[in-house]
């Protein structure tokens, strides 16, 4: 296999991941959004500050995990009340954040500069290896 489709498909293939785990969270939640209360389940300060919680909407329960910043992660304890922003369309996008409107553009730009680099990379890599 040709470097160049290397790159090619290792570009193509990391962008199809990053669209499918990103981007339509954020298209949902930057068209139509609100916020509610939601409940704190569990924290995880020790590993990646990372928040899990839970939320109501029209009587049916969703839940998330989100990055918060370290003092507001060694400050809550499950079971206290935090803000959390979803999608109306749907609930189950929802997030620790105000979503803002410009977000999906810069994730597509992150997205295809990581493309980029780790296709880049896998060619590299795959071109020593069978050398």
């Amino acid at each position: 296999m040709s470097k160049k489709a290397i790159f090619i498909t290792t570009f193509f293939a990391f962008l199809i991941v990053f669209y499918i785990m990103t981007i339509p969270k954020d298209y949902f939640l930057s068209k139509n959004y609100t916020f509610t209360d939601a409940e704190i389940t569990d924290i995880i300060c020790a590993k990646n500050n990372g928040a899990e919680y839970k939320f109501t909407v029209n009587g049916s329960t969703y839940s998330g995990r989100d990055w918060i910043d370290k003092p507001k992660c060694t400050s809550l304890e499950p079971g206290d009340n935090i803000l959390v922003w979803y999608s109306v369309d749907k609930p189950n996008f929802n997030t620790l954040y105000q979503p803002q409107s410009d977000a999906m553009q810069g994730d597509l730009i992150f997205g295809l500069l990581a493309s980029l680099f780790l296709g880049a990379a896998f060619s590299w890599l795959f071109r020593k290896r069978s050398q």
